[in-house]
Parts: C-alpha cells; structure tokens; sequence
C-alpha cells in the first residue's frame, strides 16, 4: 500500500469525483475512516473540532470522553458526502449519564447503491473520577463491504479519550483512535493512528471559540478553528475553516421543546460540497 495516497488520487478525484472516491476507497481501505465525516452535525460545521462544553451524542465518535449534560440524548443525522447521488451517510447515537459515568453507542453507515457499503458500530464508556476530569475508552467495529461478489473485510479499533473542564468557561479534550494497530486483513498494513487535540472557550454568553489539532500518520496535520455564535436565544449560527486540505463550513442549530434542529455544509476544494442535516432530542 502507498504511504501518501493523495499523490496519485487527488488528479482522478478532480477529473471523476464519484468513480475516483471509488477507487480511492477500494484500493485503500485503511484511509476510508479518515475521509468520511464523523461526529455531530454541529462539530461538522466547526470544521470537525466538537464544542466541548456542549458535545452532542455522535461526538463520541471523535472523543469517547465527550458526555452530553444531559442524562439521556438521541442523534440521528443524514448527508450525502459531496454532493454524489449514488453515496448515502447516516449515523446515529445515544447516550446515557448515570452519575459519574456515561454509556454511549453510534452506528455510522455508509452505501454506494450496490457496489459499496461501509458501516462502523461504537460502544464507548466514561468515568469523572473529579469533577474536571473524564476519561473514556471506545470500541468501534468497522466493516467495508464491495458489491458484485467482491466480498466484505472488517477490523475493530480501540480509542481512548480524557477530557479537562477546569472553569465553565473553557475545556480541554485529547483523544486517540486505533491504539492497538489493526488492519483489515493480513496482508494489508495496519491502519495509522490517529488523534485529535482540542480546546472550547466561552468567550461571551454569545460567543464559543473552539480549536484542534487532528493528526494522523498518513496525513499531514490538520488545523481547524470554529466560532459557535447565539444570533437570538435558541438560534446559534457556526462557522469554521480548517487546513489541509482547506475547507470552509458552517450551518445553523435550531433549539424547540428539547430538540435540536441542526444543518451544516462543509466545502472540500477536491471533492465538493456535503450537506448535513441532523435532529438531537435531549432530556
């Protein structure tokens, strides 16, 4: 397998963006993770950075330390990644706080019509032995499955998390995904480790700035920044931009009677634009 496989692939994706992310997934299926989009809708439009003194449900999907303040929340979210007919994304995750500790589970699958599937299941749990402080531990089974007689392959990562909220104003997140080195079959190589490190600060009632560095060994890094921004109450605008490769996002989340009504765009300049949308139900 190539170690950089942006070199030869980023000239197809610009000619044929659905045959060429195609091929891209099925020659390299180590890297398809990496690509598709995870966590919340409101993380995906600060750029992939979640907004951890107000994490949604799918945001375990990023960090397996990030608990809801609620006690129980739903998510389900929708897309179809830049803009491709023939591709369909749908995740969804619960989350339960009993004390100091949370539970969580998301289901993440992917469908190229019939000659494609990806579908990735978490469990995560998490414990605050201080208040300030959680620490989690993630369990993801990842299966890609090639239509036309192709077969299947799958694969289960390990991820740890930890989570530091000294004020109520700012937090600090680092997280680490495929800690024991797996791969999908014998003769692949191991999928590369991957991390991000993150920071939220309320800067006004009004204003949320969050940060993160998200690094992987096949990668260069990743630097993204995100404002979250309370237009009127219960109506908050987002925004963010990210390097490597350069993308603009944004969206909107409308809060009603305890659901959350959420929309996000992300902007890649090689593949196109992907459009999100999600509800969250918290109690």
């Amino acid at each position: 397998m190539a170690a950089s496989p942006r070199k030869w692939a980023l000239p197809l994706l610009r000619q044929s963006r659905l045959w060429s992310l195609l091929l891209w997934l099925a020659v390299c299926p180590q890297i398809v993770s990496a690509e598709l989009p995870r966590g919340s809708v409101p993380s995906f439009a600060l750029a992939g950075t979640p907004n951890l003194l107000q994490p949604s449900p799918m945001d375990i999907s990023l960090n397996p330390a990030l608990t809801c303040i609620s006690q129980l929340s739903f998510e389900g979210v929708a897309s179809r990644p830049y803009g491709l007919s023939d591709l369909d994304f749908a995740s969804g995750a619960i989350t339960y706080r009993y004390h100091a500790a949370t539970f969580g589970f998301s289901a993440i699958q992917l469908v190229g019509t019939d000659y494609y599937s990806e579908g990735n299941l978490l469990l995560v749990a998490s414990l605050a032995p201080k208040h300030f402080v959680r620490f989690g531990v993630g369990l993801e089974h990842q299966q890609i499955e090639f239509g036309k007689g192709y077969g299947k392959t799958s694969t289960i990562a390990i991820s740890l998390g930890a989570l530091f909220v000294p004020t109520d104003r700012a937090a600090l997140a680092i997280s680490v995904d495929r800690i024991n080195r797996p791969r999908f079959d014998r003769q692949d190589d191991r999928l590369p480790l991957r991390g991000q490190i993150s920071a939220t600060y309320l800067a006004t009632a009004s204003l949320t700035v969050v940060l993160s560095h998200q690094l992987d060994e096949s990668y260069p890094d990743r630097f993204c920044l995100g404002q979250q921004i309370t237009v009127v109450k219960d109506l908050d605008l987002l925004i963010g931009l990210s390097t490597e490769p350069f993308e603009i996002s944004g969206g909107l989340s409308l809060k009603l009677r305890g659901f959350n009504f959420e929309y996000a765009y992300r902007n890649n300049v090689y593949l196109g634009g992907t459009h999100r949308v999600g509800l969250r139900y918290s109690r």
